[in-house]
């Protein structure tokens, strides 16, 4: 399996897929990606189910190393991006898939048009789902990582 280490996590940046559904009875809104078209296109661009998690990020500055082996990524969402590694600088075009070898480092500079991008791992990003959904919502802890936004580890 591969991983990818969050070495900067932007502004915002958090996990999300379609939302969470079905509990708004209970007080839980459906939380879920702003821009579920961007997700489910990133998906597509990758090979995975329309609405498997995700990072959305805003406004850029992301960074992600990939360790322990390669991976397949798409960002779907107008950005400006390059990848860092041992063979040297490139730019990154969005809405297209490309691979972080390991040790690359992917820097999203910046969120254009929509602010937001959604960026996703082929194979999907392994995270566990509460109540149904991989969606962070912040502000009762569910979801995502821990219930928060990424950070830097």
């Amino acid at each position: 399996m591969s991983v990818v280490r969050v070495d900067a996590p932007g502004a915002l940046s958090s996990l999300q897929d379609r939302g969470r559904f079905g509990w708004r009875h209970m007080g839980v809104p459906w939380s879920g990606a702003l821009d579920p078209e961007a997700l489910a296109v990133a998906n597509r661009l990758v090979g995975n189910p329309p609405h498997a998690p995700a990072i959305e990020c805003f406004e850029g500055g992301l960074m992600l190393t990939a360790e322990d082996g390669g991976v397949r990524l798409a960002v779907a969402g107008s950005a400006r991006m390059r990848i860092d590694g041992a063979s040297g600088s490139r730019s990154v075009d969005s809405w297209r898939s490309f691979d972080l070898e390991p040790g690359d480092c992917l820097r999203l500079q910046a969120c254009e048009g929509r602010q937001r991008c959604a960026l996703v791992a082929v194979h999907g990003l392994q995270v566990p789902l509460q109540l149904g959904s991989a969606s962070t919502y912040a502000r009762a802890q569910l979801g995502g990582m821990e219930g928060r936004n990424l950070r830097a580890g």
